[in-house]
């Protein structure tokens, strides 16, 4: 969130501060990539806000299945799509209407149930 009018902004700079200086186990840096966050999306008639992400997208066998939301977010559907196509040159990146999870709470990721390969 790069907006500091949004309620998001404080606590999004703080994570990439701190995700900034953090390592992982061998002491190498992370590499921030960053991704558009969605235009403010309101549940009809009241203040409640959807909580539109990108990052709720989830790795399939060659895959990636990312929630869209289409109308006002188009343009960052798109970009999303295109940043995560080039982290992740080798899967297929797969868009979903992310609208008709989000009404219900969480999106992509929060619906579905990991399973071991070969198990079933």
């Amino acid at each position: 969130c790069d907006d500091p009018e949004d309620n998001n902004y404080e606590i999004t700079q703080e994570n990439l501060k701190l995700l900034g200086a953090a390592t992982d186990a061998l002491g190498r840096r992370f590499e921030l990539v960053p991704l558009q966050q969605p235009p403010k999306l309101f549940a009809p008639g009241t203040d409640m806000r959807y909580t539109l992400s990108y990052l709720n997208f989830y790795f399939v066998n060659g895959g990636l299945i990312l929630p869209v939301f289409g109308g006002e977010a188009t343009e960052t559907d798109r970009l999303a799509a295109q940043v995560l196509g080039k982290l992740f040159p080798e899967r297929r990146i797969r868009t979903v209407n992310g609208m008709a999870i989000i009404r219900e709470g969480g999106n992509v990721h929060c619906i579905t149930q990991q399973m071991p390969e070969g198990v079933v």
